[in-house]
């Protein structure tokens, strides 16, 4: 008989229903992550994680005396049910040699985010004081055999869901070239920066897809890449879904290999709380807004949002459009760090097995 813990929860299985959790877990959704984690921090986001991407499973290792995070990559590796696999760890209590193999050879088949804290003296003594982690643990040369494997190391907690959510929804850039769609001069420049310090590249529109985009701009030229949708909506404010439909001609321009986006801001609002719209015109046009966004993702590029007001109607949207797998991120710059990360695992892949994902 093999031991989790102890000083641990777990597991969660969504293919039976099986839950052992501090916290009543409203529903589960079936997915393809499977994550591990050494701590019980993310029981109190249970039900955010959920909402926010499907899951396979979750196990949690505590102290590790026996099952330990070589025995749950190995589990992962070979669950069909597991495609994307997400590692929070404080040490390597396993044997070290088996981790790197399992995990240098298992990254380039399924995508493998870690988390790996105690990489300060002082978080390794915390670590230490946690879960008996060895607190001589060395973290450069936990980073170097990181570097020689296709897994993704995150830096932080945001980043590391951020990354297990994206793999789970969007497929992997075929290129580095990325359109921005913003609502504001401003953001566009702020998106561009983070863009040019990245692995991503701004892409050339052509001139097919400019013609095409000229129908919704106002009655002048704007520039393209990034695009201000902003003055767009302003100017066809009483037909919002044709500027949608219109941007249908950033993805399917053969320059353009991923797509960001700005959420605009009150959009269910400026609707919704319209006395002369009845509740069920209020539904359609909901509908009708987020099937817009659907079939911008159906072009087939990975298509990614980034929050505006960060207000409770934004709430709402941000639920709706990640029940369709469209991702939607905190910030432009951890939208674009996300895409930038997926195509530098597909470049990984592609050296190391000459496929791509």
């Amino acid at each position: 008989m093999r031991i989790v813990g102890p000083n641990t929860l777990s597991p969660i299985n969504t293919s039976n229903n099986l839950s052992i959790s501090f916290s009543a877990i409203k529903t589960m959704k079936p997915g393809r992550v499977s994550f591990a984690f050494q701590s019980g921090l993310y029981d109190p986001k249970i039900n955010w994680l959920f909402s926010s991407m499907g899951i396979s499973k979750i196990l949690d290792l505590g102290n590790k005396m026996d099952v330990n995070e070589v025995d749950a990559l190995e589990y992962f590796l070979q669950d069909p049910d597991t495609e994307i696999i997400a590692m929070h760890i404080e040490s390597v209590r396993g044997n070290g040699r088996d981790f790197f193999d399992l995990l240098k050879k298992g990254s380039l088949k399924k995508p493998t985010i870690i988390l790996k804290s105690g990489r300060t003296p002082a978080g390794s003594l915390a670590a230490a004081s946690h879960t008996g982690a060895i607190a001589s643990e060395n973290d450069v040369i936990f980073d170097s055999i990181m570097k020689q494997t296709a897994a993704i190391r995150a830096q932080n907690m945001e980043e590391f869901f951020d990354l297990a959510k994206a793999f789970a929804f969007l497929d992997v850039p075929k290129g580095n070239n990325l359109a921005i769609i913003t609502l504001s001069g401003g953001e566009g420049v702020l998106a561009t920066d983070i863009c040019e310090t990245s692995s991503l590249r701004m892409a050339q529109l052509s001139d097919n897809t400019y013609q095409r985009l000229k129908r919704i701009f106002p009655p002048w030229e704007i520039p393209l890449n990034p695009i201000d949708v902003g003055v767009c909506l302003e100017f066809h404010l009483s037909d919002i879904v044709k500027v949608f439909d219109g941007l249908k001609a950033i993805p399917e321009d053969e320059h353009v290999d991923c797509v960001v986006m700005q959420l605009p801001p009150d959009l269910l609002g400026r609707d919704s709380e319209n006395e002369d719209l009845s509740t069920e015109t209020s539904d359609l046009l909901k509908e009708e807004y987020t099937q817009a966004y659907v079939n911008i993702k159906r072009i087939g590029k990975p298509f990614a949002l980034w929050r505006t007001s960060m207000d409770q109607v934004e709430d709402e949207w941000v639920e709706i459009f990640e029940s369709h797998s469209l991702p939607v991120f905190q910030s432009s710059e951890r939208a674009i760090n996300t895409l930038s990360a997926l195509y530098e695992y597909s470049i990984h892949r592609m050296r190391e097995t000459g496929s791509s994902v």
